[in-house]
């Protein structure tokens, strides 16, 4: 017996018909596209704080005061009240932000009040050093470091050299990048780590400032692409630090001043590191986070 003949077979179900036909998987789809816009979203909103690494002591002004007087055993904090220009009664080794200050660059807001005692608020440094083998006069022999530490946001990162040199009233010239690479330091800093160079020229000549950041405490130039880590959904625990530096005396050629700030940087930055968390601190801070929540009813 053969089979019944089909003239005109069933056409197979498309588009919306094909939908209606299959209702239970796309159901189970929007489920799952509604659980994945979801953990997105939470991840977009939701940042959770970095602490400080241990040893790490800001006070209540949000300013760090753990970071070495003497950096590689060349460069040593100014002591001295006067001796880069008019006396106010401080040592000009140590900068201490006002209020204003404080209120503009995003430190001691509700966040930062509520962290303070858990040891994972903003926090800021900003020191002169010297170095003392260096002449009277050499353009190199005082160097401004700033340290600023913000975490558990999406902070826009606004504030760069070119963008704040231009707000104090200096003329930039010119932006490049400097390679350095620090023969002490562990992966990934060891080696061709790159810096921000902004040639700018204001009241006391032509200057240079450098800067660079740490992000979730790896390096990175882009503030950019240091904004967007910061905010991409699968990023739970963020942190991330600007560190800037320059000489105070006049300097025109990028050739000696790269120079003079790769000794610099090589005596600093061993000191700076010590402050900010690791990438294996996020690890551990993610680790620890997801197996709470997984304990939650």
């Amino acid at each position: 017996m053969t089979a019944p003949r089909h003239d005109n077979p069933p056409v197979p179900a498309k588009g919306w018909r094909w939908c209606l036909a299959n209702g239970h998987f796309m159901v189970a789809l929007a489920v799952l596209v509604l659980t994945w816009a979801a953990t997105a979203a939470v991840g977009w909103i939701v940042k959770m704080p970095v602490v400080w690494p241990a040893g790490v002591e800001v006070n209540p002004s949000y300013r760090l005061t753990s970071l070495p007087d003497e950096l590689g055993g060349l460069f040593v904090k100014v002591s001295q009240d006067g001796v880069l220009g008019k006396k106010d009664g401080n040592p000009d080794g140590e900068l201490i932000f006002s209020e204003k200050d404080l209120e503009a660059l995003g430190y001691g807001n509700a966040l930062d009040e509520k962290r303070y005692p858990d040891r994972c608020s903003g926090w800021y440094v900003s020191r002169i050093y010297e170095n003392k083998q260096a002449a009277d006069h050499d353009p190199y022999r005082y160097w401004r470091l700033d340290v600023c530490y913000y975490t558990g946001s999406r902070d826009q990162v606004p504030h760069v050299a070119e963008i704040c040199l231009q707000a104090g009233g200096a003329s930039v010239d010119k932006q490049g990048k400097a390679s350095f690479d620090f023969p002490k330091l562990a992966e990934p800093w060891r080696k061709g780590v790159e810096v921000n160079r902004v040639q700018y020229s204001g009241p006391r000549g032509a200057g240079v400032d450098y800067y660079f950041f740490s992000c979730n405490g790896k390096p990175e130039t882009d503030r950019l692409i240091v904004r967007a880590k910061m905010s991409f959904p699968t990023v739970r625990h963020n942190y991330f630090a600007k560190i800037q530096f320059s000489p105070l005396g006049a300097t025109s050629s990028t050739v000696e001043a790269d120079a003079a700030a790769a000794v610099f940087l090589n005596a600093a930055m061993p000191e700076v590191l010590k402050l900010l968390p690791t990438p294996d601190d996020i690890v551990r801070l993610d680790q620890a986070y997801t197996q709470q929540e997984s304990k939650r009813p």
